[in-house]
């Protein structure tokens, strides 16, 4: 049997770790035994622990970022980019593989850039609307580039190789029922992602009071950080919120597909794979852009599902409770229905089958 290698990389974020490991697998359920599928990362990066974890190879490549720093810093990432380009020629000329598969972080130059020198085909996962540093100048060499946005197109070098796919999203989310049980009261889900957001925690608990007046029922995720202190405060509501569900706090979700499923709005960060999730399931959103990401990327992905009727967005300097409820005033049920068919229209479900149909062109290439 002829047994194709192809080399995955992706770090620094869960957001361009998920991606990078929902590929991997995909090729593993699609194509079985005839591929071997292996991970390039950072030794000292998330990646470390989420991808041996998850059942995948792993081989670590030294590397550094650029942005923000000064020049002594920028040095240092050219050094670190450098060495762990060495390692990465090292590493593919065992390992051999058909094909490289890049989804963005500083990780991925030297690995892209090793795979490039070595003449093996490199193909590019891009998850935000602005592409990130790494994923514009890997775009310059790759023979495909794949989208989550339309928006991100003309912003790669080589337009016409772009092809936005959307961004895969893990399994439990395609088959979520998002039937919602019949109430009087609109469901607002609150979360910051794994870390949470303070910002969003604080403002939440400060409008509690005129959220419950208004109608709503509320479920906030904390994050791990802050989650003791901020039910320590919750402790002075009113303990009959919490008695007839109309207030949960929790400092994490493991069934987050189905918290989702149960909202009548999200209100959460920009990040790719958060808007991915929101828009496969329908649900309207409310996006406070973390406005410290790389290169602006939340707020290019706010603006953009914006613009496509599915979300509105409230800049986290413009974050009170009066503008919250000034915001969740002009959400009437018959705009939340339409932001919420907007949001379909943006959802790819088949997001992941049309990415591993572009590898498996490129692998059929390679026989």
């Amino acid at each position: 049997m002829n047994v194709k290698t192809v080399a995955v990389t992706g770090g620094g974020t869960g957001g361009h770790i998920y991606p990078a490991v929902a590929i991997a697998h995909g090729l593993r359920e699609s194509m079985g035994d005839r591929v071997r599928t292996v991970y390039l990362g950072s030794p000292g990066g998330m990646e470390n622990r989420i991808v041996p974890a998850a059942g995948i190879e792993f081989f670590g490549v030294r590397s550094g970022g650029f942005l923000g720093k000064g020049p002594t810093g920028k040095m240092k990432g050219l050094i670190r980019t450098a060495q762990g380009t060495v390692d990465s020629l090292k590493l593919l000329g065992k390992l051999k593989p058909a094909l490289v598969v890049g989804t963005g972080g500083y990780v991925t130059l030297p690995v892209l850039l090793a795979a490039y020198l070595r003449r093996i085909p490199v193909v590019v996962h891009e998850q935000n609307a602005w592409p990130g540093l790494a994923n514009r100048i890997a775009a310059r060499f790759a023979v495909r580039i794949l989208a989550t946005f339309e928006e991100s197109r003309n912003r790669f070098s080589g337009p016409e190789r772009v092809l936005v796919t959307g961004l895969p999203v893990r399994p439990a989310f395609h088959t979520v029922s998002t039937t919602r049980e019949a109430s009087f009261r609109r469901h607002l889900l609150v979360t910051g992602g794994s870390q949470g957001a303070s910002p969003l925690n604080r403002v939440i608990l400060r409008t509690l009071p005129r959220l419950m007046e208004a109608g709503w029922s509320v479920t906030l995720i904390t994050g791990q950080k802050e989650y003791r202190q901020i039910a320590e405060k919750a402790e002075s509501l009113p303990e009959k919120w919490m008695e007839d569900g109309l207030f949960e706090i929790y400092p994490y979700a493991d069934d987050m597909e189905r918290q989702m499923a149960k909202a009548t709005l999200v209100m959460g960060r920009a990040g790719a794979s958060f808007m991915a999730e929101t828009t496969l399931l329908g649900i309207p959103a409310l996006l406070v852009p973390f406005p410290e990401s790389a290169s602006d990327h939340q707020r290019f992905n706010a603006r953009a599902a914006e613009k496509m009727g599915a979300a509105v967005v409230l800049e986290q300097a413009d974050l009170n409770p009066d503008s919250l409820m000034q915001v969740l005033d002009t959400l009437t049920g018959e705009r939340l229905d339409e932001m919420s068919h907007r949001a379909l229209t943006m959802g790819k479900p088949g997001a992941l089958q049309e990415i591993l149909e572009v590898l498996g062109h490129y692998l059929q290439e390679s026989i």
